[in-house]
């Protein structure tokens, strides 16, 4: 219900409030980078309750879009553009067969776990506005949309499993280590995000 009621003003508002915020800015450039997955991954506060943070896909960024499930839950809701994403399951042998790694975290990075068979299932298109939540097992990828600035806000809770999956439809292997960026780096990326955002309602 908080994520529904989520409007642009307030996206914009908290926008303008780290931009305006030397200590913010450093804070959060100091836990954010560049996902594999093409998008920046913009923590804006992370306890023990959980992560909230910003999805930016720009059009230049390039995109490994492996096939993941996640070690929690999560809310989002779609901020800024178009996010396609495509549900898979596990499936018999049969179907094709990919390589599969778990991820059990940063410092331990990837573990080999063979091959998986899975099958797509559907794919679901998302506007600025819409909310969905997704359990910790679901396998998805987000299909990256090169056409303009796209964005999300998310929150997990801590994780309830000790892993997540990653399927390789193509032999593009997760970066797990980040690299972190700087607060000169953070900011041209949230002023692109702001005016992105002008043109949204909801």
């Amino acid at each position: 219900a908080i994520f529904r009621s989520i409007s642009v003003q307030d996206i914009r508002a908290l926008l303008r409030e780290i931009l305006s915020s030397p200590q913010n800015l450093e804070r959060i450039a100091g836990i954010s980078y560049l996902q594999g997955n093409g998008f920046y991954k913009i923590v804006l506060d992370h306890g023990e309750h959980g992560s909230l943070r910003l999805h930016i896909w720009l059009p230049e960024n390039s995109a490994e879009e492996n096939l993941h499930s996640h070690r929690w839950p999560l809310i989002s809701k779609v901020i800024a553009g178009t996010i396609v994403s495509e549900l898979w399951d596990d499936t018999f042998a049969g179907n094709p067969l990919y390589r599969e790694l778990l991820y059990v975290g940063k410092d331990a990075g990837l573990v080999e776990m063979g091959q998986a068979a899975v099958q797509l299932v559907s794919v679901e298109t998302r506007v600025a506005g819409d909310v969905y939540s997704l359990s910790a097992d679901r396998l998805h990828r987000i299909i990256h949309q090169k056409i303009r600035t796209n964005a999300t806000l998310m929150f997990h809770p801590r994780p309830t499993r000790s892993f997540s999956r990653n399927i390789l439809l193509a032999e593009n292997i997760p970066v797990v280590k980040p690299d972190y960026l700087s607060p000169s780096q953070l900011e041209p990326i949230l002023h692109k995000l702001d005016r992105t955002l002008e043109s949204e309602r909801y």
